[in-house]
């Protein structure tokens, strides 16, 4: 798993860190070729393709089951579960300022 993240990781462009690692789960999750076809999108639309939330999260073609399961996978690791162990083992998240 933590190969193929960082294979996602290298080849995804993002605002920040933060940003970069939501495209790597969803990535992850649900193929990279999603997110690159929904960074197209988000651009088309005039969203910032390197921005997840309120930007890439916004806009796909998945069907909607998909769409639910694969941007609440990002949602729950980095919004949820990474808070978790950063305040019992100490370190930073990402995605600190959510």
């Amino acid at each position: 798993m933590a190969r193929y993240d960082r294979w996602i990781w290298q080849r995804v462009d993002a605002a920040d860190a933060c940003q970069r690692w939501a495209m790597t789960l969803s990535g992850y999750n649900g193929g990279l070729g999603w997110v690159w076809r929904d960074q197209k999108l988000a651009r088309a639309a005039g969203d910032d393709p390197e921005r997840w939330w309120g930007h890439v999260a916004e806009h796909t073609h998945r069907a909607g089951w998909a769409r639910r399961e694969n941007r609440d996978y990002v949602d729950r690791i980095l919004l949820r579960y990474t808070p978790q162990y950063v305040s019992a083992w100490g370190g930073r998240s990402p995605c600190y300022r959510f």
